[in-house]
């Protein structure tokens, strides 16, 4: 028989067979970017330095700042990823036609009782 590799939920850590489970990609943070500045930076500033003062500038006022994400696989179970429950399968058109001869037999049946009630008690 076939063993399967065991994989961990990313939401709530339950660990079933690869096949029980469901991708998902999700985006991760891994990290930014931006113009940093220093205490020299300012000192530089203080004395002149165009380029100090520039950098202050950009610092202050453009908040280009980029962020870096990576796409990530992970796993989850078939309750986390919205799947109610992958053991149940959808019933057939065949169970849904008789499931539904099923409900039209019992209104016409609870029909039929409320009018022989209503003849054996105002019929008169």
């Amino acid at each position: 028989m076939a063993k399967y590799t065991t994989r961990a939920c990313a939401d709530c850590g339950i660990r079933l067979p690869q096949p029980e489970m469901f991708q998902r990609e999700d985006f991760v943070r891994v990290g930014n970017s931006k113009s940093g500045i220093s205490i020299f930076t300012f000192l530089g500033a203080l004395f002149g330095r165009k380029d100090s003062a520039r950098a202050i500038g950009k610092w202050l006022w453009n908040s280009n700042q980029r962020n870096y994400n990576r796409k990530k696989t992970l796993w989850v179970c078939g309750e986390c990823s919205g799947h109610k429950n992958t053991k149940i399968k959808k019933p057939s058109l065949i169970g849904k036609f008789f499931k539904f001869i099923f409900k039209l037999i019992f209104i016409i049946t609870v029909l039929m009782a409320f009018l022989f009630l209503l003849v054996v008690f105002f019929g008169q």
